[in-house]
């Protein structure tokens, strides 16, 4: 059932995806064209530097890194004379005195508004209806300072179809927001993120003057847009001074890396296949222009009444009416229903599960339609199976008579012409 579900809700967003209205976000992608100007990935952290530096200088609202980094950077010098014992003890000295590219990179972010990536670890159930992991993945302790917050990353999916994502989760018993939600946190420069519930079952993120609503266990609905290639930059762009500065001007930017066999691509309910980092970039349309997907708790009692009253018309119908009038009220109440839900997603972004409603109607219809041709038959067996006995007790000539009603008004005079 769950599937059926999850299906009908992708019926709705591939014939009413979501309108890109406005572009805060933008992601600098690091992309084959990248990788074949300047290297394989990873980079020496000192590159990653410079890419901040020319980004900072566009004066973005926020940089969130889809990236992490947790080992020390291997191509720093100090590492590199470690990993070179051969060199020249002179030339490894002044190896050794250079700055180290974890360095580089934390002054690249330190006072900034940078937000690192954490992603959870071991899924587990800690008695909270929220996403929540035993353990994390995170930047080294010198990156994490220089940071101004870190967003989880964790999409908690369990199906290769990304439909919701965490407004928050629980590390190791912290409270950690998302990515898009800790970029808008850094951008607007409020103090804390605090999460509420709502009457209506929902849960609400809330940073600053900014409401999220998700569902009771902190995932919230994607309404997906198109894939739109305006919505990337080339990192080898903007480190070569190439990239319009306004794609950067005040935007929420994302760093992370599309390169062909680097990153896993997810799959949408559009069917299409998109690099990760790309939700983090729709979940921040999604917030910026209030476009949001919810499915409130009257939504369950909304469905089971359209079912009632659909098997209440049914019910009234099917025996009284002839087999085609049924058939087409039948289809009238599944268009109903379908459109009710397309219109319910389209209009106010609720999401009805219209594939149960509509599952309801077929059985009952079916049902019912067996039971009033079965009761039909019936009375007509009975009918003609006492009408024969008694045929038996009369004579050949009166059986004749019996069978065939030489009436006037069976008559040839009493035909019409």
């Amino acid at each position: 059932m769950g599937a059926l579900r999850d299906s009908a809700v992708d019926l709705q967003q591939r014939l009413s995806p979501r309108e890109r209205t406005s572009a805060p976000a933008t992601i600098v992608e690091i992309d084959e064209r990248s990788l074949a100007a300047y290297g394989q990935w990873p980079w020496p952290r000192s590159r990653l530097a410079a890419l901040l530096e020319r980004i900072h200088a566009a004066q973005p609202a926020a940089v969130g890194l889809d990236l992490l980094f947790p080992e020390p950077d291997r191509y720093s010098p100090a590492a590199l004379a470690e990993a070179l014992p051969q060199i020249p003890p002179d030339v490894s000295g002044r190896l050794r005195a250079l700055p180290g590219n974890d360095a580089l990179l934390a002054g690249a972010m330190r006072g900034r508004p940078v937000v690192l990536a954490v992603a959870g670890l071991e899924r587990i159930d800690d008695g909270t209806p929220l996403p929540a992991f035993s353990s994390r993945l995170a930047s080294i302790a010198e990156l994490t300072r220089a940071a101004a917050g870190q967003g989880l990353i964790s999409s908690a999916s369990a199906t290769r179809v990304v439909r919701r994502m965490p407004v928050a989760g629980r590390i190791e018993g912290t409270l950690v927001p998302a990515l898009a939600l800790e970029m808008f946190r850094v951008a607007t420069r409020a103090p804390a993120f605090a999460l509420a519930s709502r009457p209506d079952g929902l849960l609400e993120a809330a940073v600053g003057d900014i409401r999220v609503p998700a569902q009771a266990d902190g995932l919230a609905w994607l309404r997906f847009s198109r894939h739109d290639p305006l919505r990337y930059v080339s990192a080898a762009a903007v480190l070569e001074g190439r990239a319009d500065p306004e794609l950067l001007r005040s935007k929420l930017v994302l760093i992370g890396v599309t390169g062909l066999g680097l990153v896993d691509h997810v799959e949408t309910p559009l069917g299409e296949r998109v690099p990760g980092v790309e939700l983090h970039a729709q979940l921040i349309e999604q917030i910026f222009d209030g476009t949001f997907l919810v499915r409130p708790r009257w939504a369950a009692w909304l469905e089971a009444g359209m079912l009632a009253a659909a098997v209440l018309v049914l019910m009234l119908v099917v025996p009284a009416r002839r087999v085609t009038v049924s058939v087409a009220v039948f289809a009238a109440l599944l268009a109903l229903i379908a459109a009710a839900a397309l219109g319910a997603f389209r209009l106010k972004g609720v999401l009805l599960d219209a594939a149960m409603p509509m599952l309801g109607i077929a059985l009952s219809f079916g049902l019912l339609l067996a039971a009033t041709l079965a009761s039909f038959g019936f009375a007509f067996t009975r009918d003609g199976m006492t009408a024969f006995a008694a045929m038996d007790k009369l004579t050949p000539k009166d059986q004749f008579v019996s069978l065939v009603d030489f009436s006037p008004q069976n008559s040839l005079d009493a035909i019409p012409r």
